[in-house]
């Protein structure tokens, strides 16, 4: 059951499950067409190179409407570069009657949940609660919005400074390469400078598995790569799509390719799953042997 959050907004307490440095329960294509109905704003939202940020709320919820001011001013304010959802999971007639009769002006989306209760993904616990979903497809950022909090972190500066980075603030964590076999190694997504360097760790080839339209891809990775390795990219939404010519495809290409090889695709997830299949493939390995690995 979701509840209002207390009247103390602890730093550290999220009332969600933590997705915080990694990929949300959801694509933002599954949040438009599966996960939420929006009610008041046509065309629907195009989340592409966009800071998303989902806010869950309820129309009981007085801590959830002390927040609408401070969201329809970040939505005005930075309309080019970010989307804001307010998602209930309460019927829509209801939230329609309460759209209807508000006094407020909304000028970012309202919506409810769809047939994928987003709430139950993202492990929601309190009202109001804030997910941030960066360009990169990156929660960056999970909390309580508190306006009348002058200390609150959920503010313009928040956002301004996901938005547009300072270089001191960005990331410089390299992603961790993890050998299966001798010959086959999976990761997320390397950085430039990793790619620069894979023949000097031995790494002779390059599989991709990312697309390309997808938020964070990196653009100059193939021309980066083919400068010391062989390249090949197979584009995968999402792991739930590697259907049995997908997975055909992507382990003709491991064959292909020079050992070792680097697959790798956004959080590492597709990659290690592609890795095992061949490597069960060629050994005849278990379930068991699988979880060993």
């Amino acid at each position: 059951e979701i509840m209002a959050t207390t009247n103390k907004y602890p730093e550290k307490e999220i009332y969600a499950q933590d997705w915080r440095g990694g990929s949300p329960p959801f694509t933002l294509k599954q949040l438009s067409q599966d996960c939420v109905y929006f009610l008041n704003f046509l065309p629907l939202p195009v989340f592409d190179n966009k800071l998303v940020v989902i806010k869950f709320w309820a129309t009981w919820c007085k801590k959830c409407h002390e927040t609408i001011e401070l969201f329809n001013e970040l939505q005005n304010k930075f309309k080019e570069e970010v989307v804001i959802i307010s998602v209930s999971n309460e019927p829509v007639a209801k939230v329609k009657e309460w759209l209807s009769s508000s006094k407020t002006e909304i000028s970012h989306y309202i919506a409810v949940e769809g047939e994928a209760k987003l709430s139950d993904l993202v492990g929601i616990q309190g009202v109001p609660n804030c997910m941030i979903v960066g360009k990169d497809g990156i929660v960056q950022w999970q909390g309580v919005p508190n306006p009348k909090d002058k200390n609150d972190p959920f503010n313009e500066d928040l956002i301004r400074s996901l938005l547009h980075p300072s270089p001191s603030s960005q990331k410089t964590e390299q992603a961790k390469l993890i050998p299966v076999t001798e010959d086959l190694i999976f990761s997320a997504q390397p950085s430039e400078a990793q790619l620069s360097k894979l023949n000097l760790i031995g790494v002779k080839s390059v599989l991709n598995l990312r697309q390309p339209s997808e938020s964070g891809f990196l653009q100059g990775e193939e021309e980066c790569v083919k400068k010391t390795s062989s390249y090949a990219l197979i584009p995968v939404d999402h792991i739930n799509d590697m259907k049995e010519n997908l997975v055909d495809e992507i382990l003709s290409k491991i064959d292909q390719l020079p050992k070792p090889c680097l697959v790798h695709c956004n959080v590492g997830l597709t990659a290690c799953a592609s890795v095992l299949m061949k490597v069960a493939k060629e050994t005849g390995a278990n379930r068991a042997d699988i979880l060993d690995w």
